[in-house]
């Protein structure tokens, strides 16, 4: 269900329009351009996001985007509530899968506790989560363990476009990586990363809000899930 239109709140900052490669002001780059051999690519550009499983208060956002003319608004009003984009691919079992979006939250609000991507197996649940917690931004991961494990936190930046990209090395034992705008920040190393059934379900937006998380909002664009690195071009 999309809810268009609705829950809209006042924020000081909006995202800026870049050519995402140098963070400066540029001209439009097309969605997907040289990723068109990727296990998914999507820029949101399709005003029905029909390529996407949509749930809670999503929508387009046709401009001041990193890519193309459109990116995806998602919206949360209430502590434990979800807006978000869903995916599910091919099960990957073996080898290499990363995953690369753009992310822009807004100041204006406190930062408790919410996802930006979720990528995991199905039906178990078991993966990774990339958050922000407390003005942080975490990697998590509860591929087996079902507890899960947060890995070192960084600072988390506000009203900009991050690019941020998750490499895993889908094994027993495995590796997860994460970047942003193209420099490590965090990783696991020699644990199972080889949850049941493989990694299937890809979601974006605000997949997840922890009890006491305030109104919230964020934007996504240029979602790619590739079987080799990505990077922020």
């Amino acid at each position: 269900m999309v809810l268009a239109g609705c829950g809209r709140f006042s924020f000081d900052a909006q995202p800026a329009h870049t050519d995402g490669a140098s963070g400066d002001l540029g001209s439009v780059r097309r969605d997907c351009e040289g990723h068109e051999t990727a296990l998914f690519c999507d820029g949101f550009e399709d005003a029905a996001l029909a390529a996407w499983q949509l749930t809670g208060m999503v929508s387009q956002m046709a401009s001041d985007t990193v890519r193309g003319n459109a990116a995806l608004l998602a919206e949360t009003q209430t502590s434990q509530q979800t807006s978000h984009a869903l995916v599910d691919f091919a099960a990957v079992t073996s080898g290499t899968l990363n995953v690369r979006g753009w992310f822009f939250v807004p100041s204006g609000h406190q930062i408790v506790h919410f996802d930006l991507l979720d990528i995991k197996a199905v039906p178990s649940g078991g993966g990774l989560a990339i958050l922000a917690y407390q003005d942080e931004l975490v990697l998590y991961q509860n591929t087996v363990t079902p507890d899960g494990v947060a890995m070192q936190a960084i600072a988390f930046p506000v009203d900009r476009w991050l690019c941020i990209e998750l490499q895993l090395q889908v094994a027993d034992p495995g590796s997860a990586t994460l970047l942003l705008d193209g420099a490590v920040v965090s990783s696991f190393t020699g644990i199972d990363m080889l949850p049941a059934n493989g990694f299937s379900r890809l979601t974006v937006g605000i997949p997840w809000t922890d009890a006491g998380q305030t109104p919230a909002r964020a934007f996504t664009d240029e979602v790619v899930l590739d079987t080799k690195p990505i990077g922020c071009n």
